[in-house]
């Protein structure tokens, strides 16, 4: 007992001992800590000191052989000017600013519009039309689309290479065909009257529903014709857009309609504004008509009411008024085509009593759509006795004749030029004359077309299946 009594006792010293040193190392070791901490925060703080000048940084350098990166200047860079380096940027889109009559043919505008955009976003499938085959148009007028004219195109489109239709936006008789929200014309009142047959009820649901069923849509848009003169609303309400002869009265023309005065910046304009509304509400493309002159009138005095000392020639005032609107519709997204007179691919005279100057205008459009109608023509034309009787013959004539003065015009204009993209008779002829245009235009390599009957009345024997059709 006694011994084991000892044992524990100096068991409990040792253990006693054994704590007494532990305590003491802990304390040393605590003391260790707190001077290699303030000892490495002083290293540091001297370190970054040394860094920061520019000569210590350099000597540091030579010394050990490293390369010392700063990301604070030396006060002596600091002192130095910026570099003057220019940054690269990534170009976003350009801010759409509405043109002017004098603004620079669409300055900045970077083309990056589709014509299928809203046939895909409607869900038409449009795998038909690849890269290698683009689409093309093959269309035909459609007017005010009434019920038959809308079941006819509609039954068409579903099996034949029929693609596109074109619609009146503003018809012969200057009306506007559906409630358009275009302010100028809702104060002049030329929006057709509801429930007659110039007025379609709700033309954005008809082009969401054409657009499903694969069907391209164009505007038409008559541009200086307007209503006969006992019935126009803008010679009532606005004389002054109303185009006069030298005696100060209106010019009519042979059905006594009155034309608008190009010359004016108010009627180009209410004609754009008319066009820019029409792109906005789902149109794929706008076509100007009537974007002339009256016919007939080279013996006839004009006062155009301008302010200018010298007075534009009709082409340059047509041609002023084309890139006017081409600057403020292809940023929206839609194609521009005009409509002209196919005597204006061969008479020079022609060209500069309508206004209509195929060369200048094909600058500015993405489609020049000439009007070459065979029973339009004086016989004898081009050595063709009977130009109404051999429809292949004149259509493969003038399309040659077009595409020579496109080439000039490519050439002249970096490369660029309008397609051609004629108006084919589709009246006064059964299907084999219509077909015999068709193929003419492709044998002069034209690959577009459009058939105008003013009765919207086309037979199924118009068009090729799309089986048969003709890429």
């Amino acid at each position: 007992m006694f011994d084991d009594k000892e044992q524990n006792e100096e068991s409990r010293d040792r253990r006693g001992r054994k704590r007494h040193r532990g305590r003491g190392h802990a304390i040393f070791r605590m003391l260790l800590i707190i001077f290699l901490s303030v000892f490495g925060v002083s290293v540091y703080r001297f370190t970054k000191g040394l860094l920061e000048n520019g000569d210590n940084a350099a000597k540091l350098s030579s010394l050990f052989g490293f390369e010392v990166n700063r990301t604070t200047p030396s006060p002596t860079e600091a002192l130095q000017p910026a570099s003057t380096a220019t940054p690269t940027v990534t170009p976003g889109p350009t801010p759409f600013v509405d043109p002017d009559f004098d603004s620079p043919y669409l300055a900045d505008f970077e083309d990056f519009r589709s014509p299928l955009v809203n046939l895909k976003k409607a869900g038409f499938d449009c795998s038909r039309y690849t890269e290698e085959r683009p689409f093309r148009v093959k269309g035909a007028y459609a007017a005010h689309m009434s019920n038959r004219c809308y079941d006819t195109v509609t039954w068409l489109a579903g099996f034949t290479e029929l693609n596109a239709v074109i619609i009146d936006v503003r018809d012969d008789n200057g009306y506007i065909t559906y409630d358009m929200d275009c302010e100028t014309a809702k104060e002049l009142g030329i929006i057709a009257p509801s429930g007659s047959a110039y007025f379609f009820e709700d033309m954005p649901s008809l082009l969401e529903d054409l657009h499903k069923r694969g069907i391209y849509c164009i505007a038409r848009i008559v541009c200086f014709k307007d209503d006969i003169l006992s019935e126009s609303k803008i010679a009532e309400k606005h004389p002054d857009w109303i185009l006069k002869k030298d005696t100060g009265e209106f010019y009519t023309d042979g059905y006594n309609y009155v034309w608008l005065n190009f010359y004016k910046k108010d009627v180009m304009k209410f004609i754009a504004d008319i066009a820019v509304r029409a792109a906005k509400d789902g149109f794929d493309e706008i076509c100007f008509d009537y974007m002339r002159m009256p016919a007939g009138v080279a013996s006839v005095n004009f006062d155009y009411g301008c302010e200018e000392e010298a007075v534009p020639s009709r082409t340059e005032q047509i041609a002023k008024f084309t890139k006017y609107a081409c600057n403020r519709l292809k940023p929206l997204g839609v194609y521009v085509s005009g409509c002209v007179y196919g005597i204006t691919i061969d008479s020079d005279l022609d060209s500069a009593n309508l206004g209509q100057d195929y060369k200048e205008l094909s600058k500015y459009l993405d489609f020049i759509c000439p009007m070459v109608y065979p029973s339009h023509y004086s016989r004898n034309f081009r050595g063709i006795e009977n130009v109404n009787g051999h429809p292949y013959e004149l259509i493969l004539l003038e399309m040659k004749n077009s595409e020579k003065k496109l080439e000039a015009v490519r050439e002249a204009n970096g490369g660029y030029s309008a397609v051609c993209r004629p108006w084919l008779q589709a009246f006064s002829y059964d299907f084999t004359d219509v077909r015999k245009q068709v193929d003419a235009c492709y044998d002069a390599g034209v690959k577009t077309w459009m058939f105008w009957n003013s009765r919207t009345e086309y037979e199924q024997e118009y068009f090729l299946t799309k089986e048969e059709e003709n890429f």
